[in-house]
């Protein structure tokens, strides 16, 4: 009988996990901080664009949105759980990131900064006494694969956070409870490994999203390295 070695979580997870706590660190020395919402971004007189607010720093908010906006000044309508900002900004960066999805940068015009103050104080430190687990931003393109009556069929999305052993999803489908799925995570230099995780919830969102949660299964390695 091969002898098995118990792997937890998943190699590839703590991949992803070491990723995210180097864009931690990075992020900390920028000044950026997690700040996932839902953002509308208009012209001031037509919706351009439905994205997410991924960080936030001093005078910035870092965007994730599908498609390109062609305006340079724009308004964003950031969506909190007591109030919803509108905030005219500049966009000075935007770029393809994959798929249809672009990320981008909005600088706050001076005029609105006493307003993203207060947006700014509305944001949870990260490893709030209400995450029993501490999370770190990781923003990821994701696809997860799952099965159902025999057929295998893809989800794509995104990553937005992890911590020890779970992982949080947005996603353009919904998956049920405790279904095992194979996630599969891109780096930045379209690198990509796949882990499995079982949902552990999911509940729908804004722009037709479902934010998914889920746990890494314990992998087993056997003396020949297979699994």
């Amino acid at each position: 009988m091969m002898q098995s070695e118990l792997i937890l979580p998943d190699e590839g997870f703590d991949t992803w996990l070491h990723a995210a706590l180097d864009e931690d660190r990075e992020q900390r020395r920028q000044q950026r901080h997690p700040f996932f919402r839902y953002v509308t971004i208009s012209d001031g007189e037509r919706t351009l664009d439905q994205a997410f607010c991924r960080d936030i720093a001093s005078d910035s908010v870092g965007l994730a949105h599908f498609g390109a906006i062609e305006n340079e000044q724009v308004d964003l309508e950031i969506q909190t759980e007591g109030a919803t900002f509108s905030l005219p900004c500049r966009l000075k960066w935007q770029h393809a990131y994959r798929g249809d999805v672009f990320l981008s940068a909005g600088f706050v015009y001076s005029e609105a900064l006493p307003e993203f103050r207060k947006l700014q104080q509305m944001r949870i430190p990260n490893g709030a006494p209400r995450r029993i687990e501490k999370r770190y931003p990781f923003f990821r393109s994701a696809l997860i694969r799952t099965c159902q009556d025999g057929e295998w069929r893809d989800i794509d999305g995104f990553t937005v956070d992890i911590s020890n052993g779970g992982v949080g999803f947005l996603l353009r489908e919904p998956i049920e409870m405790d279904r095992v799925v194979h996630a599969q995570v891109f780096s930045h230099n379209d690198w990509a490994n796949v882990v499995r995780i079982r949902v552990s919830w999911c509940y729908p969102v804004e722009h037709g999203m479902y934010r998914l949660g889920g746990e890494a299964v314990q992998s087993y390695r056997d003396s020949s390295g297979e699994r």
